[in-house]
């Protein structure tokens, strides 16, 4: 049995991601399980996570574009996660229910060296 479909979801989910930031995007990279996988240390993983750095209004920028694209904060996550409101979002999309999109914002001069 292959995953071949699940990794082309996978794919199409990514470059729609890509496709729907602004432009300029904010400075990014791919963290979490996903950017393992360019280690060769594959991990199971149900999210997919981007670091960003941004301020209040490139925050602003980006969340009303992924918003032009499809993709919702979910508000079910940030009632459970009050603490992560200033730090992270959960965005879904409705053509990828089953994958969350996470942007995390760098929080110290350590993350936002690591882009």
């Amino acid at each position: 049995m292959t995953d071949q479909p699940a990794r082309e979801s996978l794919e199409h989910f990514l470059r729609t991601i890509l496709g729907s930031l602004p432009t300029p995007p904010p400075p990014y990279c791919l963290v979490g399980a996903l950017a393992l996988g360019a280690w060769g240390r594959i991990r199971s993983t149900k999210d997919i996570d981007f670091l960003m750095v941004a301020e209040e209004s490139q925050r602003t920028r980006l969340v009303n574009s992924l918003n032009e694209k499809g993709f919702k904060v979910d508000r079910n996550w940030l009632d459970q996660n009050p603490l992560a409101a200033d730090r992270a979002n959960r965005f879904l999309h409705p053509s990828f229910q089953s994958i969350p999109l996470d942007i995390l914002f760098v929080a110290d001069k350590q993350e936002e060296e690591t882009l």
